[in-house]
């Protein structure tokens, strides 16, 4: 079996490239697999976690405004999947343009989009007037479209499946890296949040809440 991921980018020290390097790792030393991975811009370069050596890597350099650069990506992804003809191709990108993937590749290999944050996620605060609620239900609309049209739909938990409401939708939670044999008694009434501080993770909400 030959899979190839689809990613921007695997060298920074965030959740996805964690998950992806346990998953390939673990699907090439168990089962032999064939891994390849797609990353643009050199997002493959200068890894924080350790890859299989096995692993094949390619790159796509994009750049230029909107439409070269979607021109770029639909003539790049297309090369590198006739190129390697891998039996599945998962695409683990949370951008728009990961949802228009299906409409844009000429191959009827199975695809399968892996989705790691919530349909509603927002990078940036913006102002509740009239126009940005009809831009946040047009984006709404577009990648539940988008989702739609993949072989299957991967999310992370069952309150994800009904939060994007999306046929032939599956659950397969993020793998842990390590194991222990402690159980937390929960006698103490603390909790930690890891994660960037940036607006779409909510920290500041969060403190809000535990204040409560």
């Amino acid at each position: 079996m030959k899979i190839l991921y689809v990613v921007p980018q695997i060298n920074s020290g965030d959740g996805i490239s964690r998950v992806i390097a346990v998953k390939t790792n673990y699907l090439i030393e168990n089962y032999n697999y064939e891994i390849v991975i797609l990353t643009q811009n050199k997002g493959h370069d200068n890894l924080f976690f350790d890859f299989n050596k096995k692993i094949v890597f390619h790159n796509m350099n994009l750049k230029g405004n909107i439409f070269s650069f979607f021109y770029s990506y639909k003539n790049k992804l297309n090369s590198i999947i006739k190129k390697t003809n891998p039996d599945r191709i998962i695409v683990c990108d949370n951008g728009l343009k990961a949802f228009m993937i299906p409409f844009v590749i000429k191959t009827k290999i199975p695809l399968l989009l892996e989705i790691h944050s919530s349909l509603f996620i927002k990078e940036t605060e913006n102002n509740n007037t009239f126009w940005n609620n009809i831009t946040a239900k047009m984006l709404f609309f577009y990648k539940r479209f988008g989702a739609s049209k993949f072989n299957q739909f991967i999310v992370e938990t069952p309150e994800s499946i009904k939060e994007w409401n999306i046929k032939n939708s599956i659950v397969i939670p993020n793998p842990l890296w390590f194991s222990t044999n402690r159980v937390a008694n929960l006698s103490q009434k603390k909790v930690i949040a890891i994660g960037r501080h940036a607006y779409e993770k909510d920290l500041i909400d969060c403190l809000k809440f535990g204040k409560k």
